[in-house]
């Protein structure tokens, strides 16, 4: 059953008989309707299972991230790494009221990443919306019972600095590392210079190298469980001056953030 309104949106249900769900829609931009204010790069993460209660066996620890870009016709070019090692990416237009839909399968289209995500100009540049992620139980190294879990995602706009100006507005930082099989978790103080090289001081030799062109970042550090050099993946969110992303344990994944000193108090 489908119901479509002359705003170019449309409702209805689907089912296989034994369950019901919800369907929305939406017309894809054309020509003339897109807001050029979207226009852009955009950073975006959403969040792990670690809490103040410690890490959860059974979801990624680690917080997902992606790069996109917004062209100046409204088509979404979207590139980034689930908490669990799972490669995505989607080429897609925004719908006629603005916002993002999100649909990618995953693990051989047993599973799947959806949302609605807005996009919103007022203010600064950024994106929000609950992320829906589905894995099926299969055979893996990690999270093998599979979860279907729903999350809060955070997305900022992105402008490469200039010369001499930082990625975000902190020199000063703390790096943390926490879950992915560790029992405890790893903070070691970081120092991002004028040209965006990323000093990080401590026994777990990590290292953070920044990509100026999307946001990005990559690096590693050694794990106190394999001894081995492990490594890290993330974005910045110039918007919240923090940069969040993961890495991949023996068995869990676990958290990366870097933020200021007063915010890792």
């Amino acid at each position: 059953e489908l119901r479509y309104s002359t705003h170019g949106l449309f409702t209805g249900t689907v089912t296989d008989g034994s369950w019901t769900a919800p369907l929305t829609g939406a017309r894809a931009i054309s020509v003339g309707q897109f807001d050029p204010g979207l226009a852009g790069r955009y950073t975006l993460g959403f969040e792990g299972s670690i809490t103040g209660a410690g890490e959860d066996t059974n979801f990624p620890g680690g917080l997902s991230i992606g790069t996109i870009t917004v062209g100046s016709a409204g088509l979404i070019q979207f590139a980034g790494t689930l908490a669990d090692g799972t490669p995505v990416t989607q080429g897609i237009n925004l719908n006629k009221d603005g916002r993002w839909p999100l649909y990618i399968p995953l693990y051989n289209d047993k599973g799947s990443l959806q949302s609605w995500i807005s996009l919103a100009t007022s203010g600064p540049r950024n994106l929000s919306g609950q992320v829906n992620w589905i894995k099926p139980a299969l055979p893996a190294t990690r999270y093998p019972a599979g979860f279907n879990q729903q999350l809060e995602l955070h997305g900022s706009g992105y402008l490469r600095p200039v010369s001499g100006q930082r990625i975000i507005d902190q020199s000063l930082g703390v790096l943390t590392l926490t879950g992915g099989n560790m029992a405890t978790q790893i903070l070691e103080s970081a120092i991002i210079g004028s040209d965006n090289k990323v000093a990080i001081s401590g026994v777990s030799r990590p290292t953070m190298t920044v990509n100026l062109e999307n946001g990005s970042f990559t690096g590693s550090f050694i794990h106190p469980i394999t001894h081995l050099a492990t490594p890290i993946k993330g974005v910045f969110l110039q918007d919240e001056a923090i940069a969040i992303g993961f890495f991949l344990g023996p068995s869990r994944s676990g958290a990366v953030v870097v933020v200021g000193p007063a915010m890792a108090e």
